[in-house]
This record gives C-alpha cells, structure tokens and sequence, in this order.
C-alpha cells in the first residue's frame, strides 16, 4: 500500500497553521488523502494540491533537510518514512537474515 503524509496541519483552513493559508479545494484533496479512498483517486487529489500550491506559496521554505535515508535489500516491512519522521514504522522492519555475528 502506500502511505501518504498527513499535511493538514500544516495548510487546511480549519486548523491552525503558521500562515493563515485557506484554501477550500486544497482541504477537499488533503482529506481525501487520508481518507479511505483508492490510491489513484489519492494520487490524484495530491496532484490537484501540488498545482494550487505551486502557483499560491503559501510557504516559501528557507531552511532544507540535506540528509536522506538508505534502506537496505535485506530489511522487509514497509517504509513509512517521510520529511517531517525518517523512522516512522522502523518499529515494523525485520530480516529474515542474521545480521549479527555470533
């Protein structure tokens, strides 16, 4: 399945976020996306977003993550990971392989 970032917090209407920022058919697309809707209508609704976004600004970033996260062949489980939590879900990674010497 994929997983999507809940950024409502940070640009809906209905709750507080740093800039003020409204906009109704941006609420509409980041309620789909955590909703339970299939994961195309999803994609899509982060398409719609992304647009509005792209030309509104609501946020113009002066501060960048430079670091990423490697995930190797031999852990299973689904990364979770995403920009605001890099570990989310490690807690459900496992191997199937010895990892450690005895």
């Amino acid at each position: 399945t994929t997983s999507f970032c809940d950024y409502r917090p940070l640009l809906n209407s209905y709750s507080w976020n740093y800039a003020g920022y409204q906009s109704p058919p941006v609420d509409s697309a980041l309620d789909l996306l955590m909703s339970g809707a299939p994961t195309e209508e999803k994609k899509e609704a982060l398409r719609r977003a992304k647009d509005i976004l792209k030309d509104d600004v609501p946020y113009y970033p002066y501060l960048f993550k430079t670091y990423g996260l490697l995930i190797s062949d031999s852990l299973k489980g689904e990364s979770q990971a995403n920009f605001m939590d890099i570990y989310k879900g490690i807690d459900d990674w496992y191997s199937e392989e010895k990892i450690f010497a005895e």
